[in-house]
């Protein structure tokens, strides 16, 4: 039989006049970014679902907010870019699997902080577990910091009807608050799951300050509904820096992205990607004025903290820590052996358009191959199948022409070759593709304008399954997998579905609820408790209007 319990949340906000802890050393005050986790610890290989609230946006300013996973040393072990409304977003944050165990920082910001001289990171600590660890290490915690909490509004009740509840029972929540809570509460977050033995259960929000990490010259534009791609143009070992070099982006697809840009005098460039979602395959290439050999290299877009590593308090797990530790990582393994997690489908690269036609434009003609007979190599596919370009061998080079169908005469330039949407400039890997290499061959037998290039004759080519391996022989060529914006996911059960409850598989679920809640009126919310004994903690997270974090908890024992 379902055991229920019933905690009560009453919120009586009257002056509502915070108990905030704090230094005597002067903190900043709270503003920018908060994140809100659904947990306190994680395993690695855990997916840490997360909310983020902060100062509504003024006009015109950016809405993108970017999510990190930190070492203490302030390198970016994990990220994500969400897209917010009204200041507020959510979204997840996968722990890499082979995350050794410590003590890691989760950071919100956003890229106008890298120009404001007033900006402040606020960042959670939580501990992460390596989940093949044999013994439970010590960690190393960043040295005494300086936090900002609050134990909630002057005058707040909270109770709780019963303090314990049987595996597998069945717990009911509900928040109620008093007329124009509205008023004083920007955000709230409920969120229930087992926690640490001895662990501090307040919100702790410790400040960092970003360092300006753009280029020298450069000022940081907005990121709305979109962010930037930045980098530098690399010469060849002791060759001068060109004053100014063409620099390519290329992004294959059905209907592949383009786009180029200058660098500056010191190499510098950058990129928009707009309402690109996902994981997409970059593709960049260099070229000088004057045929130059270079290379194009990502730069760091990333807000530093300052953090320093090396220094801090190193804290042994005791005995009941030691234990749980333990028992959630045999937990961990038996729930991968049951019941493998299915992997989060957010990294499909999707970017919306304004048009389903390629950047090129509408081709003139379109070939496919495969309805005609085997041919063995380009030269015969072009002159068999593509009357209107010319592909000859001169002086042991090949060379490509299109016909120009205005002037009736072929063009004194090669046209723009793309394989899978990336540009190519070696004819000499056209020449190995067969007929059955190739899927299609679009052709654009006038000359095309792109902002200020124009192409003498199009002709783009989209090989059989997407095949890339043709890149290894393009030269100054380079890839990187670069993550967008992250795609919106269902939440709710989604995240922490409860299984039959009369199934004979194991229920090893640590974590049972996460949601924002409504700011007014009285709210229900209910979760089952999984198999796994020890203490679960319900929490509510939530910003004042003020921008000052708030945190109410209570305890619940499962036997």
């Amino acid at each position: 039989m379902k055991m229920i319990n019933t905690i009560k949340f009453i919120f009586l906000l009257g002056l509502f006049i915070l108990r905030t802890t704090a230094s005597a050393i002067s903190l900043p005050e709270p503003s920018g970014i908060f994140i809100f986790p659904d947990r306190s610890w994680a395993l690695s290989g855990d997916t840490v679902w997360f909310a983020v609230s902060g100062v509504s946006p003024p006009e015109g300013s950016g809405n993108v907010v970017h999510i990190h996973l930190e070492n203490l040393s302030g390198e970016a072990v994990s990220r994500a870019m969400v897209l917010t409304s009204d200041g507020k977003g959510e979204g997840y944050l996968p722990v890499p699997d082979s995350l050794g165990s410590g003590v890691y920082w989760l950071r919100a910001y956003t890229g106008a902080m890298r120009k404001s001289a007033d900006a402040v990171v606020w960042g959670k600590l939580i501990p992460v577990y390596h989940r093949f660890e044999e013994e439970v290490p010590a960690l190393l915690y960043p040295p005494e910091m300086k936090s900002v909490r609050s134990d909630g509004p002057e005058g707040m009740e909270l109770t709780v009807t019963s303090g314990e509840v049987a595996v597998r029972g069945e717990v009911s929540v509900q928040v109620t608050l008093p007329e124009n809570a509205e008023k004083w509460i920007r955000e709230m977050v409920i969120s229930a799951g087992i926690a640490v033995p001895g662990e501090d259960t307040a919100d702790r929000y410790y400040p960092s300050i970003p360092e300006m990490t753009l280029p020298e010259g450069e000022e940081e534009v907005v990121e709305r509904d979109g962010f930037y791609i930045r980098g530098r143009v690399v010469p060849a070992s002791g060759s001068p820096l060109p004053e100014q070099s063409l620099v390519l982006l290329s992004i294959p697809g059905a209907f592949p992205w383009f786009d180029y840009c200058l660098s500056d005098k010191n190499g510098h460039f950058r990129f928009r990607l707009n309402n690109a979602w996902g994981t997409a395959n970059v593709y960049l290439r260099a070229l000088g004025r004057e045929g130059e050999e270079l290379k194009a290299e990502l730069t760091d877009n990333l807000i530093r903290t300052g953090s320093k590593a090396g220094s801090g308090i190193i804290q042994v797990a005791d005995t009941s820590r030691q234990k749980f530790v333990k028992e959630m990582l045999e937990a961990d393994f038996y729930k991968r052996l049951f019941s493998p997690e299915k992997q989060i489908n957010g990294t499909a690269f999707d970017m919306k358009r304004t048009s389903d036609v390629a950047f090129y434009g509408i081709p003139d003609h379109r070939v496919i191959p495969s309805e005609y007979i085997h041919l063995p190599d380009f030269s015969e596919i072009c002159r068999e199948l593509l009357p209107a370009a010319r592909f000859r061998k001169t002086d042991g080079q090949y060379s490509l022409r299109m016909l120009d169908d205005l002037e009736r005469k072929y063009f004194d330039k090669s046209p723009l070759r793309l394989i899978n949407g990336v540009p190519v400039f070696n004819d000499q890997l056209l020449f190995r593709l067969k007929s059955s290499d190739i899927l299609s061959i679009d052709l654009i037998y006038q000359e095309r304008v792109f902002g200020d290039l124009s192409f003498k004759g199009v002709m783009a080519i989209t090989l059989n399954d997407n095949d890339m391996n043709w890149l290894s022989e393009e030269k100054n060529l380079s890839r990187f997998t670069i993550p967008c914006l992250q795609k919106p996911l269902p939440g709710g059960a989604y995240r922490y579905p409860e299984p039959p409850l009369d199934s004979h598989m194991p229920d090893l679920r640590r974590v049972f609820l996460f949601q924002r809640t409504g700011i007014s009126g009285t709210q229900s919310f209910r979760f089952r408790v999984s198999d796994l004994k020890g203490t679960v903690l319900v929490k509510i997270s939530g910003l004042t209007m003020d921008n000052q974090p708030i945190s109410v908890t209570r305890k619940i024992v499962v036997k």
